[in-house]
């Protein structure tokens, strides 16, 4: 394998300066966190409005948190979601079965909205009814036209 006299020199200046960690290869890029990353108060502020709305998008999260006086885009939000593993609603409601799993918390009506569809058992009962009467037949559909038949 062959080197240029040019890049020989470069790594026996890093060897010389560096020592054997000058001869690794380094990614570019910010090195640690990235500059433009949100600060850690308004990060733990989106994760708690997480927590307790997960069914919250990054746009309405953002606006939320601005009526609440911190400044956050909906890109922000968008990262700092990704960092934590919330990036969906199936894994932001899986962090809030586990908080209440963890730690005893109240759950306002809206977060147990969320689980209960969020459940398989839930889920397959796909049909809500808010009063007596309001539903009337559920296993009929048409299939068709059958000839000597009729519609079935």
């Amino acid at each position: 394998m062959g080197y240029s006299r040019q890049h020989f020199y470069e790594i026996r200046h890093n060897f010389q300066v560096h020592g054997a960690e000058g001869l690794l290869d380094r990614l570019p890029g910010a090195k640690g966190p990235h500059p433009n990353r949100v600060a850690p108060p308004i990060e733990n502020a989106i994760l708690a409005h997480a927590l307790k709305h997960p069914t919250h998008g990054a746009q309405r999260m953002a606006d939320e948190l601005m009526l609440r006086g911190l400044q956050v885009s909906s890109g922000g939000v968008r990262g700092v979601r990704i960092r934590n593993k919330l990036q969906t609603r199936h894994h932001r409601r899986l962090r809030l079965e586990e908080t209440v799993r963890k730690c005893k918390i109240k759950l306002t009506e809206e977060q147990i909205q969320a689980l209960e569809r969020f459940d398989p058992e839930f889920r397959e009962c796909h049909i809500e009814v808010h009063a007596t009467g309001e539903l009337v037949a559920v296993d009929t559909f048409f299939a068709g036209t059958l000839k000597g038949v009729g519609k079935v």
